[in-house]
């Protein structure tokens, strides 16, 4: 079984459909990446998971479970109960996700006390070691820190740690690295991965930089336009996309990683880099057959009036009538749904 485990998800705005059909598994102990171009539906489908989409959203799903239990039959009062505890998140803004008004101390002892630490001085004690864990020097001084009074670097360290407080069985991470310089976004990747492995979590990594997937992920999930378009081990989808719009995103990283077994060979950069055509589709001009088809230099007659079901193949899986083959050109054409 799962650990958590995700069918024919979908969530609607009104009459904008922000996700639809959205699959997916996490094991214990697996980094499954979730990558895709702003509106694809990555956080939509993150805050989905966690009970986050207010109203007038509505989320609807023929699964959504964790270790067994269905997220969607829970009353309002277990689902918080599991969040924090065993379900956590880690959003994109730290100085807009922290509370400008609370010391960085107070915030994470706050998570500690809602979750039944009650004793004052065990919160102070735990709250460093947290600080500690992440990286945070002179810990017992920081925690009297209100946000503004630390670098971005080190409020996604205080996020991080405020997520992992209670030793989550899954850590959902939505682009924990935006707006850091490259150095700290390095330092924040190896730290989430440590912690990672060093607890046996699950952790859905949710990016748009397919290169720091190549690191990371065991799994790559590609979502484009509120769907996933393609799923596939991480070395698979690096050594022979099956999507066009997986290989589009792939053509357009400065320096192409490809993938020789578990290791990753960086070849030469090139000249100038190709782009994607167009951009995603909004709210009410999603066109009637594949959604990337506007975009999509293969496309044909077929994928402009029909819709692609997500087809699974011999690796993975891909929404594409003509799925690529090896040589980055469609193989066959498939008949069918999943």
């Amino acid at each position: 079984m799962a650990l958590l485990e995700v069918s024919n998800l979908n969530v609607r705005f009104g009459r904008f459909q922000a996700v639809s059909n959205v699959d997916m598994t996490v094991e214990a102990g697996e980094i499954v990446g979730v990558v895709g171009e702003s509106g694809s539906g990555k956080s939509v489908t993150s805050l989905a998971l966690m009970g986050l989409i207010a109203q007038p959203g509505k989320v609807e799903a023929s699964t959504m479970s964790f270790d067994g239990q269905d997220l969607l039959a829970m009353s309002p009062r277990a689902r918080r109960r599991l969040l924090g505890r065993d379900i956590a998140m880690i959003f994109q803004e730290p100085m807009t996700s922290l509370n400008p008004s609370y010391t960085v101390g107070f915030q994470i002892e706050e998570v500690l006390a809602v979750h039944g630490l009650k004793d004052r001085r065990k919160r102070r004690t735990r709250a460093v070691e947290l600080l500690d864990l992440v990286g945070i020097p002179d810990a017992a001084r920081r925690l009297d820190s209100y946000p503004h009074q630390l670098s971005g670097g080190m409020n996604q360290r205080v996020m991080i740690a405020m997520s992992v407080a209670l030793d989550p069985r899954l850590l959902i991470a939505d682009e924990p690295t935006t707006a850091l310089d490259v150095t700290i976004q390095a330092q924040i990747l190896r730290l989430l991965v440590e912690l990672q492995r060093k607890q046996g979590m699950g952790l859905v990594f949710i990016t748009h930089d397919l290169g720091v997937l190549a690191e990371i992920a065991d799994r790559v999930v590609v979502m484009y336009a509120g769907e996933v378009v393609e799923t596939a081990r991480t070395a698979d989808l690096f050594r022979a996309p099956q999507h066009p719009y997986t290989a589009a995103l792939l053509n357009a990283l400065p320096e192409r990683a490809v993938t020789a077994g578990t290791q990753i060979d960086v070849g030469a950069p090139r000249g100038r880099l190709p782009a994607i055509p167009g951009v995603v589709p909004g709210p009410f001009d999603r066109p009637k057959g594949c959604l990337l088809q506007p975009r999509c230099r293969f496309a044909d007659q077929r994928c402009v009036v029909e819709h692609p079901p997500l087809h699974r193949l011999a690796v993975g899986a891909a929404r594409c009538h003509r799925p690529l083959g090896p040589d980055g050109l469609p193989a066959f054409e498939l008949e069918g749904a999943a």
